[in-house]
């Protein structure tokens, strides 16, 4: 999965529309592979979410021909210390399989605010 938005947004709305109306303010349009990054107001609250996808019923369901829209994320909250950080923004994308070409893990952010090479 490839990263295209990062979207801090109230979450009191549902995910699913906090989701459309970050991709809809921002004009972004999802390729198969790609997801977006909604952080809560407070900081503490993650979620990667993968574009819509439309699944069919199969024998068995009693709705053979019909089909229905599904909308997955992975939800993180950050406990304790420490709330969302665009420095660790590769970190928590890697602990979902997100890959982020050009940007780099905090580790290497911090050497480079110590001085050091990253």
């Amino acid at each position: 999965m490839r990263l295209k938005l990062v979207y801090q947004g109230n979450f009191c709305k549902n995910e699913r529309t906090l989701f459309e109306e970050a991709l809809k303010q921002n004009d972004v349009q999802l390729g198969p592979d790609d997801c977006v990054l909604l952080v809560s107001k407070g900081g503490k609250l993650l979620k990667f979410v993968r574009r819509s996808r439309e699944i069919s019923y199969v024998n068995g369901s009693g709705k053979n021909g019909h089909s229905t829209t599904i909308l997955a994320s992975d939800t993180y909250r950050i406990t304790g210390y420490g709330k969302w950080s665009p420095l660790m923004l590769s970190n928590y994308a890697a602990e979902v399989g997100v890959e982020l070409e050009g940007i780099k893990k905090f580790e290497a952010h911090y050497k480079v605010l110590r001085g050091e090479k990253a």
